[in-house]
């Protein structure tokens, strides 16, 4: 699975967590989450681990490096994103609906550099947004 680019898990109504390997998946760029009502959170390494180049510079790896778009809706037992999201520095398209127990969003996406697009719909209990979104929703 080293070069599927596009996953698609819908209508599994009683899955709970995902694997922690999905944040391996290095060639991932759209990962679409549908109607997985149970579903109570997303991977904690989510962002993936930084690995050093042989530069000082950090680089991303694994699922990092490539997600370019993330869709998650229906997923009405998800309270939390998790913070390692902010590690996704080529993510230009987010979108989050339907998650009716979602309350607030990690501060860590206000340094999302390359999103273009967040989409927030049919979120009743969504009750604050990062500080740096002030101006921008």
């Amino acid at each position: 699975m080293a070069s599927l680019a596009h996953l698609s898990i819908s209508l599994c109504y009683s899955l709970r967590r995902l694997p922690a390997s999905l944040a391996s998946l290095s060639a991932l760029q759209h990962l679409h989450l549908a109607s997985n009502y149970e579903l109570l959170e997303l991977p904690a390494g989510f962002g993936g681990d930084l690995a050093s180049s042989s530069s000082s510079r950090v680089q991303p790896s694994g699922l990092a490096a490539s997600l370019t778009s993330l869709h998650v809706s229906g997923s009405h037992y998800l309270q939390q994103l998790p913070a390692s999201l902010g590690q996704l520095p080529r993510l230009r398209s987010l979108s989050i609906g339907n998650c009716h127990g979602l309350s607030g969003l990690p501060g860590c996406l206000s340094g999302l550099s390359s999103l273009s697009r967040l989409q927030l719909s049919h979120c009743p209990n969504l009750v604050r947004l990062p500080e740096g979104f002030a101006g921008e929703v």
